[in-house]
């Protein structure tokens, strides 16, 4: 009899823009993924303090145990735990994670590189799907891209100091009280 499985809701991935299918990748590739679980509980109080919010935003050990014991039965090694970050970690060939997951893994080329994906949805049974919340990790393309250019010199027209943006910028109207500005910086730099 064949098992009873579910799609992983929000598990399917398009290809990159201008990726070309590469076609089967190797199945004896070891990948670690990461499988995100459920917490114990949607509901918490207001007044919870940080241990019962804590507590309950934690995954439950039968989840976990379950999962593993799943993920056993494909020839996959649980490599790890951690309840509060409601993470498992299991290690295994891609073929091995291709047919306990339910996908085809596949390699794909864009102009950026190569990486390893797969098609269709991720599929668990029935009684494991419940409790995952995502399994990452089979798709390793790239998510964050660098933005950094390296200024040639005779390309440098000016630099600025920090009043000179800030009147560019037309900040701060006055003297600044009660503003926040936030940076954001992803990486770069050498």
């Amino acid at each position: 009899m064949a098992e009873d499985r579910v799609a992983v809701a929000g598990s399917a991935r398009a290809a990159l823009v201008d990726a070309d299918l590469l076609g089967p990748a190797d199945p004896d590739q070891v990948v670690t993924v990461s499988v995100v679980l459920r917490p114990r509980s949607a509901e918490l109080r207001p007044e919870a303090g940080p241990k019962e919010l804590a507590f309950a935003r934690a995954a439950q050990v039968e989840d976990a145990a379950r999962l593993e014991a799943f993920a056993s039965s494909y020839g996959l090694m649980a490599a790890g735990r951690s309840l509060a970050r409601r993470t498992a970690w299991l290690r295994g060939r891609t073929g091995d994670l291709a047919s306990a997951f339910g996908v085809e893994v596949v390699g794909y080329r864009f102009p950026g590189g190569t990486h390893r994906g797969y098609l269709g949805s991720i599929q668990l049974p029935r009684a494991v799907a419940g409790s995952v919340v995502a399994v990452l990790g089979l798709d390793d393309r790239p998510i964050a891209r660098p933005h950094l250019r390296v200024a040639v010199p005779e390309q440098v027209v000016a630099t600025f100091t920090p009043p000179e943006v800030a009147r560019l910028y037309g900040f701060p109207p006055a003297t600044g009280a009660g503003r926040t500005i936030a940076v954001l910086e992803l990486g770069g730099g050498r």
